[in-house]
């Protein structure tokens, strides 16, 4: 309503307000009503040019958005990062890893990586399983000195974890390094991250590193040791998972059990693992008893 008055009053908005709108718009699902926006603007600023790229991005409409950021005249971070966060939307992994190669090459202009592209580009290779890209981002990152804080971490640890292969196994000495040299203390995210690259590689003496720091810093949670417990057992070890698990019994531990929920007719249904609490239990119980017996019959 009061883009109709600013129109019929023959008004013509700022690069604020357009930008403003070409979001809105966006927003409500009126995409075409964006990009309209967006082609009768006079004048147009950057944040106008991401506006309208995000908002193709948004709905998946990456070509389009591509199309967009190439005719940009001026691009900055927040053009480069929304490109490659599209592409990784969309699991064109490697495409995203490709921009951000053109992103930091020397004709691009200058513009500088930030944390949150790191992060996205990290995450990229992980799901690509691209350990070489990997690696070279994670030299890029060393060499100019983007992870002082510890921030990427995480994103490093994570990336490492999941580009392993039988043939190519993660390095987990080198992250194991990396955790005890961080300038701050790991917490348990950064453990935890470990750990579950231990149980991916099956490397128990690691593992149990990881699983006793995890353990330390939230003793109440039994997850690390439900973990470690995991990887006793692939490893047949069956005399430090007897350990484990009576150690875990003694502290009087217990795997939060799995739980699910329906809604149906405005009512949820809660179903938790090993629970007989639902009133309509038997009703339930004897219908999956006949579908049991239909399936065994045909």
């Amino acid at each position: 309503m009061v883009h109709a008055l600013i129109v019929t009053s023959g008004i013509v908005p700022d690069v604020f307000v357009s930008t403003e709108l070409i979001r809105v718009y966006g927003e409500c699902g009126e995409l075409s009503v964006s990009r309209r926006v967006f082609d009768d603007m006079p004048v147009r600023s950057t944040v106008s040019w991401n506006a309208m790229v995000h908002q193709y991005v948004r709905h998946s409409n990456v070509g389009a958005a591509y199309e967009l950021f190439l005719a940009m005249p001026r691009r900055d971070v927040v053009s480069w990062n929304t490109m490659i966060a599209g592409y990784c939307l969309i699991g064109r992994r490697r495409e995203a890893l490709e921009l951000f190669r053109q992103m930091v090459s020397p004709s691009s202009c200058a513009v500088h990586p930030n944390g949150h592209t790191m992060s996205t580009v990290l995450a990229a290779c992980a799901g690509a399983g691209c350990l070489e890209t990997g690696i070279w981002v994670h030299a890029y990152i060393d060499r100019n000195r983007m992870n002082d804080d510890g921030s990427l971490d995480r994103s490093l640890i994570d990336m490492y974890a999941k580009c392993g292969s039988i043939e190519r196994p993660f390095r987990l000495q080198e992250a194991y390094s990396m955790i005890r040299t961080m300038p701050m203390k790991p917490n348990a995210v950064i453990w935890g991250a470990f750990l579950n690259a231990c149980k991916v590689h099956s490397n128990v003496e690691l593992g149990e590193i990881a699983a006793a720091e995890v353990s330390r810093l939230d003793p109440s949670d039994p997850w690390a040791r439900v973990m470690l417990s995991s990887m006793y057992a692939k490893a047949q070890d069956w005399t430090s998972l007897a350990r484990e698990r009576k150690e875990m019994n003694s502290l009087q531990m217990k795997k939060t059990p799995g739980c699910s929920s329906i809604e149906l007719d405005g009512e949820v249904h809660e179903f938790v693992a090993g629970g007989f609490q639902h009133p309509q239990l038997g009703e339930i119980c004897t219908i999956i008893e006949n579908m049991e017996s239909q399936t065994h019959a045909g």
